[in-house]
């Protein structure tokens, strides 16, 4: 009997290990991606941020907003443009490398990070029809988790625009539609008809 407790508490202290050693490595991970979100914003010029809550939303000036493509190349000689959505979170450099599995776990840095960066399909250019850029839809309202708010009629008339830059030019796109899937409904990267 007391064999049996002390196996109990062994696993009991190898589990208690294992939770605080993720709690903290999940606190670092975020204290990372703050750093590398506040370096990535260096490339964008002529905005002004400001805080809402624990939010930053990022305010277009009169002046149109810029993407500094040569000093992001040279950080990340993988970038090929960038996205911009007003009064959002979301602007990053996009970036693309010779799969699409790299940049789903590497940061914009080639950091191995679970929130990976912001990328476009490795099979695709801008010139495609279709072209398809991906990023994480992430529980602590990071990378492009606010897409899922295009399912609220309010959000998306206040947020119907997003602005990509392929290179140094900067091209405006109107949202028209929106929607949500499981990553498994393989379907919907379709890119072909």
């Amino acid at each position: 009997m007391k064999k049996i407790k002390y196996i109990i508490l062994i696993i009991i202290i190898i589990g208690l290990c294992v939770g605080i050693y993720l709690f903290i490595k999940e606190k670092s991970d975020n204290k990372s991606l703050d750093t590398d979100k506040n370096r990535q914003e260096e490339f964008f010029d002529n905005y002004h941020s400001k805080n809402e809550g624990n939010e930053k939303k990022f305010i277009e000036n009169k002046n149109k907003l810029l993407f500094d493509y040569n000093k992001a190349k040279k950080e990340n000689n993988e970038t090929i443009g960038a996205i911009y959505i007003p009064k959002t979170s979301i602007m990053f450099p996009i970036v693309k490398h010779s799969d699409n599995s790299y940049y789903l776990t590497h940061t914009f840095y080639k950091n191995y990070s679970i929130r990976g960066a912001i990328f476009m399909d490795f099979n695709q250019t801008f010139d495609d029809l279709h072209t398809m850029i991906y990023g994480h839809n992430l529980s602590s309202g990071d990378m492009f988790s606010e897409l899922t708010n295009y399912s609220n009629l309010n959000y998306a008339k206040s947020h119907k625009y997003v602005y990509i830059w392929i290179k140094e030019k900067r091209h405006k796109y109107e949202v028209f539609s929106s929607f949500v899937t499981a990553r498994t409904d393989y379907e919907t990267y379709k890119i072909a008809y």
